[in-house]
């Protein structure tokens, strides 16, 4: 084959780059031919075309994995342009970079800039691991990243990890990077303190001791009840402690130990705070009528975690029914048979005849309820009652949309529907497949 035939067989992915002789991977045109198609074709070009800086850049610019840099010669792996061609190909790519520019401040700079303008912070840590060890115990370079762009602490020197300055700075970018600070600011009470009264959830990465300090862990808890998730297994069964967080956050509840989920005043308070907190309680307290009475009247929902005695208790439904009246479908099958909780639960939201039972399904008085609350419930009312011409008029009344709701056989009475569907043509949709087919009664909507 000819040069043209090889570099079109390379181009229609015929030849394979590194299957040629060396001369030929010698060749620039084949070269740059090949690397157009596959970037990491430049491992197989010649040392000198591994020099060649507009190969090279043709290469890094194809790339998307950020590998096809490590082929390139050392001297394209320090050439600053090349290396800003392969960062915008994949930011991978700097692994590969010469270590000159791995300690360029003001290049590690650009790229930072480069990161915030058109990528999400994440990215940022694949800059970072890669930079020098030089850079990363350089304390002006470290802080003004920090403060200026966020800089993640994690990749910091040891050092830096223990500059009080610099956490505090990477802290107020955000209250997570303490993690990264070093043993000793995680266990100096002083330093925790003034972070948690600025950002509470630093008591999770302060150091065991002091979680497991009550003057600390108050401090936390006192801004936010959820920090008892960090406090030691001691002071999740410290009374004082959790009562603390339970004023502040009912559902911390779930952080307590176990005793503290039994203890009747300690998931009352819980309870009373945020009525959810219930399923955190103790399989006792979900059967007892004070503290489930309590979680229903803050919050309705709660009534899903009761016993199941308690779900078939009437006064504890009724108050949940009033709280939030979809939890009609956590009661029990024999109040879903009561008149008196069905009546209160659809005059509350006409679409609880759902849950209702069949008997109650088909009493006139509680669908009537039910639809003057909201026509959408004449679909769960008994196919008898669907049938009812008098309580579909009443449907109608208040939403002519309730038609789609009533019976095949009402939908199919042409004397019924024929001046509703008049008035309306949209609904001939849904009269009965017979009405459908009559031409006499659909002819003036044609």
């Amino acid at each position: 084959m000819n040069k043209e035939e090889i570099i079109r067989n390379i181009e229609e992915k015929k030849t394979d780059f590194k299957s040629l002789d060396a001369n030929l991977r010698d060749d620039r045109d084949i070269a740059m031919a090949a690397v157009t198609v596959y970037s990491n074709n430049l491992k197989y070009a010649s040392e000198r075309l591994r020099n060649d800086k507009e190969i090279v850049k043709e290469a890094v610019i194809r790339d998307d994995n950020g590998t096809a840099l490590k082929y390139a010669s050392d001297a394209m792996r320090d050439d600053e342009d090349i290396i800003w061609c392969a960062f915008l190909s994949d930011i991978f790519c700097l692994e590969f970079a010469s270590y000159r520019i791995k300690n360029n401040k003001k290049f590690i700079r650009g790229l930072i800039i480069m990161i915030e303008k058109n990528l999400d912070s994440e990215y940022w840590s694949q800059v970072f691991y890669h930079i020098s060890d030089e850079l990363k115990n350089d304390r002006a370079f470290i802080l003004d990243v920090i403060t200026n762009f966020g800089y993640p602490l994690e990749h910091a020197s040891n050092r830096l990890r223990d500059d009080e300055e610099i956490v505090i700075a990477a802290v107020n970018k955000g209250w997570y990077n303490l993690q990264y600070a070093s043993n000793r600011l995680k266990n100096d009470k002083d330093f925790i303190l003034r972070r948690i009264k600025e950002y509470p959830y630093s008591f999770e990465y302060a150091s065991a001791r002091l979680r497991n300090d009550k003057e600390v862990a108050k401090a936390a808890i006192n801004s936010l009840g959820s920090s008892l998730c960090s406090a030691s297994k001691k002071l999740r069964d410290d009374k004082e402690i959790v009562m603390l967080a339970l004023k502040n956050d009912g559902t911390a509840l779930q952080f307590s130990s176990r005793a503290l989920k039994n203890d009747k005043e300690i998931v009352m308070l819980a309870v009373k705070n945020d009525g959810t907190a219930l399923q955190y309680s103790s399989r006792a307290l979900k059967n007892d009528k004070d503290v489930v009475s309590a979680a229903v009247k803050n919050y309705g929902q709660a009534l899903f975690f009761a016993s199941k005695k308690l779900r078939n208790n009437k006064e504890i439904v009724l108050i949940a029914i009033q709280s939030v009246s979809s939890v009609f479908q956590y009661a029990s099958k024999s109040l879903k048979n009561d008149r008196d909780v069905v009546r209160v639960a659809v005059n509350a939201d006409g679409n609880n005849l759902e849950y209702a039972s069949k008997r109650l399904q088909n009493d006139k008085e509680i669908v009537v309820t039910a639809i003057l609350n909201s026509v959408n419930a004449l679909k769960y009312a008994s196919l008898k009652l669907k049938n009812n011409k008098k309580l579909a008029t009443t449907a109608l009344s208040k939403d002519i949309n309730a038609f789609v709701y009533l019976s095949t056989q009402l939908r199919g009475d042409k004397e019924f529907i024929k001046d509703i569907v008049w008035e309306n043509p949209l609904l001939l949709e849904f009269v009965s497949d017979e009405l459908k087919n009559d031409e006499l009664f659909v002819f003036p909507y044609a």
